[in-house]
């Protein structure tokens, strides 16, 4: 995707140039957009201007809320991280065209050989992050519901097992009825695991004020930079964190750099691994009505083992 690639490219350059120019104070023009490949959902472009590189992304079926509560995930995790870890700085999400923009600090990739390092950078910041709390759990910006988005459910639970289950897992089920269907002996089966959620989620620290997690932790939400450890397209939440590790487990990526400097910092509690099919499940169901795929059958194994 260069800069000349048509009219609704170069009405992305200039909506991008606007922003730009706000953001810096001077006059800023963009000389191109150069498409990343691998995104699946979003379209992701490096954007070349006279004000540097920069990153853009956004998705024809998306929404101006979704990215503005992206940015404000981002900004949260930024706030939490300090110096201790890279999240992009948000530059701001377009006006026009349509859809809108969301632009971001560009992030370089990082000399050869530090992956350990970073690793293990990561696995340490994340317990920063973790250790930033709230007085409620509830998704970052979910008090404006956008379309497409899960209802939001005000966050009076009494504790995040009921939390889990009334806005996370109920909410998800009805998406799944109405947009990629269960059979209904399948889907019986996942409403009465969560009806069984107190007794098979139950943790020693039930007690914890909500923690901010990245929610959304997977290893292509990583990024290893020439600044270190990064992280990007956040879901934030404030959570149970070993709700973070659910799909931070399902789909691998993490080493045992990560791994042990988490630990060294804020240590799990006893039997997290095995309350972390409770948190796949929920990942699984999402990746079934988003891909279809084996993600059904595999959710439905976990729901079995539980019940």
């Amino acid at each position: 995707m260069s800069g000349d690639a048509g009219g609704g490219n170069r009405d992305r350059q200039q909506a991008i140039a606007a922003l730009l120019t706000a953001h810096v104070g001077r006059p800023v023009e963009v000389d191109g957009l150069r498409a990343y490949g691998g995104a699946c959902i979003n379209d992701a472009v490096r954007v070349s201007s006279t004000a540097g590189s920069f990153f853009a992304k956004w998705s024809e079926a998306g929404s101006r809320r979704q990215l503005e509560v992206e940015a404000i995930g981002l900004r949260a995790l930024r706030a939490a991280a300090g110096d201790e870890l890279v999240v992009p700085e948000v530059i701001g999400v377009t006006s026009p065209p349509d859809p809108p923009i969301l632009v971001l600090e560009h992030l370089d990739p990082p000399p050869r050989g530090d992956d350990a390092a970073q690793d293990a950078a990561l696995g340490a910041a994340l317990a920063q992050i973790h250790a930033h709390t709230a007085e409620r759990f509830g998704r970052l910006g979910e008090e404006h519901d956008s379309p497409g988005a899960e209802p939001a459910t005000p966050a009076a639970e009494p504790d995040w097992v009921s939390h889990y289950r009334d806005s996370y897992m109920l909410p998800l089920l009805r998406r799944i009825a109405a947009e990629r269907p269960l059979p209904e002996e399948v889907a019986g089966l996942h409403r009465r695991l969560c009806e069984r959620l107190p007794a098979v989620l139950g943790s020693g620290e039930e007690a914890d004020r909500p923690a901010l997690v990245h929610g959304d932790l997977w290893h292509g939400n990583y990024m290893r930079t020439a600044r270190g450890p990064a992280l990007i397209d956040p879901h934030a939440a404030y959570a149970h964190r070993e709700y973070e590790f659910g799909i931070a487990t399902l789909f691998g990526g993490f080493g045992r750099q990560f791994w042990d400097a988490y630990q060294s910092v804020a240590p799990l509690a006893p039997r997290w691994q095995e309350r972390n099919a409770l948190y796949q499940w929920y990942h699984l169901l999402n990746h079934h009505r988003l891909f279809c795929g084996s993600y059904g059958a595999a959710a439905e194994a976990t729901a079995r083992r539980f019940l």
